[in-house]
Parts: C-alpha cells; sequence; structure tokens
C-alpha cells in the first residue's frame, strides 16, 4: 500500500452544525417508586412575607424527590423569572400561589427541548398544555390562555396549579393530578453535531504514480568512471502507462500529520489520466 499526501485548501474543508432531534416521553406518577429519573413533577410554593427569617423552620411541601416547595419557588424565582436581579426572559405569566416545576434531566433534552415540541397531559383527560416556541405554555386549543412558561435551555417548565379542584385534569384555571393520576411530559431532545466534508481535489498529474515497492524493481547501471552501481526503476508496465493506480482510501490528517479520519470507497476508482477527479469524503462529530 502506497501513501501520498496532498494539502488541502480552506475551501475544500467545510464544517457545518446540525440540530438533531429525539422525540422523548415519559410517565410520571405522584408516590410512584419506579418514575424516570430524567424527569421530575415537583410542586412550588409561594413562602410567607419574609421568609426565611419570619421562620426558618417552615419549608413547605416536601416532594418524592425530596425537594420542598419553598425552597424550589425560591430558585425558580432566581433560576428564570428573576437572574442576578433583572429580568432575563419576558415570559407572559409569572407565578403565583403554587406551581407544578417539570425539570427534565440533560441527558433527556440533551441541548435543550427543541421550541414548540413539549407538551403536558394527564393520562385519561382531555387537554393538554403545549408551549408556543416563545417560551410560554398555554391550553391546547386555546392559544391565549397562558398557564405556565418553559426555559428550553435548562428544561424547565413552569405549570400553573388549578387550587379549585380535587379533580385531575388540565382547564383555563391550569393543572392539578393527584396520586393516582398519571402524567405525560412528551419533547423533542437536540443535540447538535458537526457535519465535516472535505472535497479532495486530484488532478491528472496527482497520485498516478505508484510509490509501492512492489512496483518497482531494482536494477544495476554500469557508470562510467564509478562501476556499478544499484538502482530501481518502475516496471515497464507501470511507467508506460498501461496500468494506472486506483483509490482504495482517503485517509484526513491534521498538520501535524496525525490521522484524524479514514473514507473507504466501496469500488476502487481508477485514476483518469486525462481530466480532474474529485472525491467527497463526509462524517460527522
Amino acid at each position: 500500500m502506497s501513501i501520498t499526501f496532498k494539502a488541502l485548501g480552506k475551501e475544500d474543508y467545510l464544517v457545518e452544525p446540525y440540530v438533531a432531534k429525539a422525540f422523548q416521553v415519559y410517565y410520571v406518577i405522584s408516590g410512584s417508586i419506579n418514575n424516570p429519573t430524567q424527569v421530575t413533577i415537583d410542586l412550588a410554593e409561594e413562602p410567607p412575607p419574609l421568609w426565611p427569617s419570619s421562620d426558618e423552620s417552615a419549608v413547605g411541601f416536601t416532594n418524592d424527590s425530596g425537594r420542598q416547595s419553598y425552597y424550589i419557588w425560591k430558585s425558580l424565582l432566581q433560576t428564570i423569572y428573576w437572574p442576578s436581579g433583572s429580568i432575563s426572559e419576558v415570559f407572559s405569566y409569572y407565578p403565583s400561589g403554587s406551581v407544578y416545576v417539570v425539570s427534565m434531566a440533560s441527558d433527556a433534552t440533551g441541548d435543550g427541548v427543541f421550541p414548540t415540541t413539549f407538551e403536558y397531559s394527564i393520562v385519561g383527560t382531555s387537554n393538554s398544555i403545549i408551549d408556543d416556541g416563545m417560551g410560554n405554555l398555554y391550553l391546547s386549543g386555546s392559544p391565549s390562555t397562558i398557564l405556565g412558561s418553559i426555559n428550553y435551555t435548562l428544561g424547565l417548565a413552569v405549570i400553573k396549579k388549578n387550587t379549585g379542584t380535587g379533580t385531575p385534569g388540565i382547564t383555563s384555571n391550569g393543572a392539578y393530578f393527584n396520586t393516582v393520576a398519571s402524567s405525560s411530559v412528551a419533547f423533542k431532545s437536540t443535540t447538535t453535531i458537526y457535519q465535516h466534508t472535505a472535497y479532495c481535489h486530484m488532478t491528472p498529474a496527482d497520485f498516478n504514480f505508484s510509490t509501492n515497492p512492489s512496483a518497482q524493481q531494482t536494477v544495476s547501471l554500469f557508470v562510467s568512471g564509478s562501476g556499478s552501481i544499484t538502482g530501481s526503476l518502475v516496471y515497464d508496465m507501470l511507467d508506460s502507462g498501461s496500468l494506472t493506480p486506483y483509490v482504495t482510501t482517503i485517509g484526513l490528517y491534521d498538520h501535524q500529520y496525525n490521522l484524524v479520519a479514514v473514507g473507504k470507497i466501496a469500488n476502487p476508482i481508477p485514476r483518469s489520466q486525462f481530466s480532474d477527479q474529485t472525491v467527497v469524503v463526509k462524517f460527522d462529530t
């Protein structure tokens, strides 16, 4: 096997990002020990005024995850609505009273939730809560009824709790579920893949001569004044051009000649002696 190098120009190598999406759906039942670890639903409650200085022992409701509702509320405001003391995003919904917080782990969302794909529903009920692609959650069929907000990058959704009912379901007043209700959380995760494309151009003069030792023969030549010397000549069939090399493998190297990618050609391609040829190598990282 012979290896020959040719440098690629900047115009011959392209790197383009591509966002791959995968549909995800998880079911969460309050009180169950078999819930998925990728998605949790916690209750967050607005603590009393002056909390925690007013009563440090008060923590609110303790969720199945072990998180306490007052602390979730405080963290929620700091993370999504008022980070560093200023509004980071403009939401049509701002939490008050009590809300459900849907936390989607990064191993489920990847780089984040793809906008317009989030949907929360309660199994056995008719309505659902979906996102509008701009961070707002609304009642299905009624885009003007805003029931929460979502941070796509963090994988956090805030859903208004309906405190006026004890029946699982979703209405214009929010969502409510109990220990017998199963919640469905569906969305598309995103992962950025980088597509690399290398255009390997060959002119008729490139790669048309084999450097493989088996293509050469050892000969002895007599040079006047020097005597007999030994050298190498290409076999006549190769030197005449009647037998041309075939391209079987394309290797891509970095500037330090480290092999970074290998492209195998399905069928060997004979090198042309009369026209340019281009082999396109593509791979993802």
